[in-house]
């Protein structure tokens, strides 16, 4: 199953802030750092991270190591072929 599949079934599980956060992340091939992501939306912090943290238990975005500083993490969504 396609990562895109994925999101459709689970969308409706999602608040409306995943939602968006999951759409930005999937327009952005190289991922996003949570400060990147609070660039580009207007939410508080919290509700930033509490979106990343539900898209990750669900399996639809996955956190990666930003090697140009430690401190912080990338989340993406991986494209899978169909």
């Amino acid at each position: 199953m396609s990562t895109s599949s994925e999101f459709k079934q689970l969308k409706d599980k999602l608040p409306p802030s995943a939602r968006e956060i999951y759409q930005i992340l999937a327009d952005e091939e190289k991922g996003l750092t949570t400060k990147e992501v609070l660039n580009r939306v207007n939410y508080a912090s919290r509700t930033v991270r509490y979106a990343l943290k539900r898209l990750l238990t669900m399996g639809l975005v996955r956190k990666i190591p930003y090697l140009l500083d430690m401190r912080q993490s990338k989340y993406m969504v991986l494209k899978t072929k169909t």
